[in-house]
Parts: C-alpha cells; sequence; structure tokens
C-alpha cells in the first residue's frame, strides 16, 4: 500500500516537530491530540485546512503514534479511538512512543488479526534534532517494506533492531546503558575532584588513556557537566522511565538485575531531591553534594 494520508497522534514537544517533517516531504497529515491547544497550533503553523475527525479514517494509510506509553496506545487503538475496527485492512500503525516491549508484542499480535501491519520505532535525540529531522530511529519490525522506510527517514537516521518489540527493547536499554556509564563517570569524577585533582588533569588523562572514553564523556561529562552545561534535553523522568522498562525486561530475561535496579533506585531518589523535570545532568549535583 503506498502510503499518502497519515495520521500523527501525540503533538507534544516531539510530536509537534516530528509532523512538521511529513509536511515538508507533502504527506497529507490529519493531526490529532488529546490537548486542543497543541492541535490548533499544528494547525495554525503549518496554514493547512482542519479535516473532519467523523470521516478520516477510512482515508488514513498510515497512523503515527507519539504518546507517553503503552498505556495510551492500547487505548487509542483498542478503546478510546477503536483504531482496530475502523482502519483499513493491509493498513500501517507505527508506535514512535516509548512503550514496554511485551505490550508491543501483545497488540501486534491482536491487530495481526485485523490485518493491520504493526512496528514499533521509538526515537532518540531530544526535541533539537526532531526539529532538523535527524533523530534516532530504533526500528522494529521489517525493512522490506518501501513505504515505511520512506516516512521514517523524514525523521531522521533508521536503526534496525529486528523483529517487533526489538525498538522498544533496544531504546530502553541503551538508555539503561547510558544512565549507568553517566554515574559511573560521575562517582569517579566527583571523587577524583574532592581528593584534590585538577580538572585539566583529569580531562587531559581520561583523553589520553586506552580506557574510560566513551560518547557519555564527550558528549555529557567534557562538554556538559565539567564545563556547567546542564542543558542535555533529556529529563530525569524520561530516562527514569526508560531504565524502568529496561530493568523489567531484564528481571524478566535474565532473572537477576543488581545493576539496573540499583540505578533505578539512584534515578527515583535524585527524582525527588531534584525534581522530575531536571535535566539528566543535575545528576552531578547529586554526586557532588550541592543539593
Amino acid at each position: 500500500m503506498k502510503i499518502k494520508n497519515i495520521a500523527f497522534i501525540g503533538l507534544g514537544n516531539m510530536g509537534f516537530h516530528m509532523a512538521n517533517q511529513l509536511i515538508k516531504k507533502r504527506y497529507k497529515i490529519f493531526p490529532y491530540d488529546i490537548n486542543k491547544k497543541n492541535i490548533n497550533r499544528f494547525y495554525n503553523f503549518n496554514k493547512i485546512i482542519k479535516f473532519k475527525s467523523s470521516n478520516s479514517l477510512e482515508k488514513i494509510d498510515c497512523v503515527i503514534l507519539m504518546v507517553p506509553s503503552s498505556k495510551e496506545v492500547n487505548e487509542i487503538i483498542f478503546k478510546k479511538n477503536k483504531l482496530n475496527t475502523k482502519l483499513r485492512k493491509n493498513s500501517f500503525i507505527i508506535d514512535m512512543s516509548t512503550s514496554i516491549p511485551t505490550e508491543t508484542l501483545k497488540i501486534g499480535k491482536k491487530l495481526k488479526k485485523k490485518s493491520i501491519n504493526f512496528y514499533d520505532c521509538p526515537v532518540a535525540g531530544g526535541v533539537k534534532f526532531a526539529k532538523t529531522g535527524e533523530l534516532s530511529l530504533f526500528f522494529g519490525g521489517t525493512k522490506k517494506n518501501n513505504e515505511i522506510t520512506k516516512v521514517l527517514k523524514c525523521f531522521g537516521k533508521i536503526i534496525w533492531c529486528g523483529k517487533l518489540g526489538s525498538g522498544h527493547s533496544i531504546k530502553a536499554l541503551n538508555n539503561f546503558i547510558n544512565a549507568s556509564v553517566l554515574n559511573t563517570y560521575l562517582e569517579a569524577i566527583t571523587t577524583a575532584i574532592k581528593f584534590g585533582i585538577r580538572k585539566d588533569y583529569l580531562l587531559n588523562a581520561i583523553d589520553q588513556a586506552t580506557t574510560g572514553k566513551n560518547h557519555p564523556y564527550f558528549k555529557k561529562i567534557k562538554d556538559g557537566i565539567l564545563v556547567n552545561k546542564l542543558n542535555s534535553g533529556f529529563t530525569l523522568n524520561l530516562l527514569t522511565k526508560d531504565v524502568s522498562i529496561a530493568n523489567n525486561l531484564i528481571k524478566r530475561y535474565t532473572k537477576k538485575s543488581p545493576i539496573s535496579s540499583n540505578i533505578l533506585k539512584l534515578l527515583e531518589l535524585s527524582k525527588k531531591r531534584l525534581g522530575k523535570n531536571s535535566d539528566q545532568l543535575n545528576l552531578y549535583k547529586m554526586w557532588s553534594n550541592k543539593i
């Protein structure tokens, strides 16, 4: 099926800019958000004609969901909006939310009986890269469908992850690694500074050593925390949510989760002390005892 008409559900901080990318590529967009202000903002920004929701679903080729969690995805597909009964056969639904992988599998199984194609494709990169169409997309499903690929490329770089649910799994596990590494750096760096080691000596040593260097070091420690730039654009609330999903996945498949469980406890504590909408880089304040 050729994709021309796309229903985009969830026009929040990320969804608004992602839907704009589709407009730029001349897709016909049917926007929806539980907050009417977000819908009006989208129409006013793009200067497009409002559609009548009563007869729109029969025209839709693809639905993109950018909502908070699996709970909302389930409600939209099976309860509130009942997409499972209103969409045409062979149409597509792409869940770009940060959802629970096991729930994604259940949803896919139900939709398969209705001949509706379901994919998971959560994103990373924040509002900054949503605006420019340079997000990282963790795609679970198949890479054989050229129409889906064409749509997703509007948002950024596609990272193929495997079967359905793999995108949501890797996104959560990837951010668990991020949280683990970030806190490892902070524990080591605050110890070094309190021992009396100068910051420039510390950075020089890490830069020249064969160990200890990776993406979080360059982007979040060296160019962020240690130069007092605590604005990565990713909140503690979102990081905690991802680590919680990863923790549940780890416990389900490996039975033991000592590292993810401890990181999750630390993040939950940081949310209480720093505020859930605080940037993840403010974790430095936890380690340096500045709160």
